[in-house]
């Protein structure tokens, strides 16, 4: 009977501890990520980490890169940002930086190229530590 009485006082407690969603809709609210529209630069980070997977993948079978894999990025020095990211000085410095070593890979000889893009990848990882650092270690799996 005790044990009864001591499990019912249990339950009782359990249940009433127990945190009820108000409506379904309070609980649909809570449970979905709030989901924003990506800025210009964030949908051109997405397409130049395409193009350099492309880049690596032939890097990794030993296919050289050419001046026509050369992409012009330069539309990241105008596109707009993600709120509350700001473009300044040393933005453009390390954008050009980084469009130049673009440059120098496709126009590299096939047994340079290795490193030149690991310095490319490099100038992705320095401007994002002084710019938006939630991507850099999926940045630097880049690195071959």
């Amino acid at each position: 009977m005790k044990t009864q009485l001591f499990l019912l006082l249990i339950v009782g407690i359990a249940y009433s501890c127990s945190q009820q969603p108000a409506t379904e809709e309070a609980t649909s609210k809570e449970s979905s990520p709030v989901e924003r529209e990506p800025s210009e630069m964030v949908i051109l980070m997405h397409q130049m980490e395409a193009h350099i997977l492309s880049l690596k993948d032939r890097q990794s079978r030993g296919d050289s890169i050419s001046s026509s894999d050369l992409i012009d990025y330069s539309g990241m020095l105008t596109l707009s940002m993600t709120k509350g990211m700001n473009r300044d000085a040393a933005f453009e410095v390390n954008a050009n930086d980084w469009m130049e070593k673009l440059k120098e890979l496709t126009e590299a000889s096939s047994s340079g190229q290795k490193d030149i893009y690991n310095g490319l990848i490099g100038s992705c990882v320095a401007c994002h530590k002084n710019y938006c650092p939630g991507p850099i270690k999926r940045i630097e799996k880049l690195h071959l």
